[in-house]
């Protein structure tokens, strides 16, 4: 369940918001707290999948957050469908190709969010069609995820050039 600053930002978007889609600052102005508290908010909302980042300056809002606030997704234009992934999803897809193949731990420390939010990500697009996960429990493309993935999108996935099989840095202690 949000808190009740999270359960605010999230009427803020669907209501002030375009398509449950809205900047940043408007969800500021709206909140009064402070740019660096909201940005906090707005990040750990992120990681509960309850918003998505779309660029720097907007947010939308997900499925579970429409769930959240009573509404019919089934309806809305926010829903992700097959057609419109996440950011995190399509920076997750990048990752996993450039890698070949690799555990949810590695994508995770390429990314540089948490374990448990990639875990979760990665059913999603299991079940969608666009992973495999094998029976060592590494995560690879398929096709069609790798045309999602080459999608030119405005959040580039860090670089994984200096990265060792296991995903850590090279030379790293």
């Amino acid at each position: 369940m949000p808190t009740p600053y999270q359960r605010q930002i999230l009427k803020i978007i669907d209501e002030e918001g375009k398509d449950g889609k809205c900047r940043i600052s408007l969800v500021n102005k709206q909140m009064l707290l402070g740019t660096d508290y909201v940005r906090g908010l707005l990040d750990s909302m992120t990681r509960f999948g309850l918003i998505d980042f779309i660029g720097s300056r907007h947010v939308r809002l997900t499925p579970k957050a429409l769930r959240i606030l009573g509404k019919d997704i089934s309806q809305e234009s926010g829903v992700q469908t097959k057609q419109n992934l996440t950011d995190f999803q399509i920076q997750v897809l990048k990752v996993v190709k450039q890698l070949w193949s690799a555990e949810a731990r590695k994508i995770a420390t390429v990314m540089g969010v948490s374990v448990d939010y990639v875990s979760s990500l990665c059913e999603i697009l299991t079940k969608e069609g666009f992973l495999r996960r094998d029976v060592t429990g590494e995560y690879s493309v398929t096709v069609e995820g790798s045309r999602k993935a080459a999608v030119d999108r405005q959040s580039p996935v860090r670089s994984v050039e200096g990265l060792d099989t296991h995903g850590h840095a090279r030379g790293a202690f």
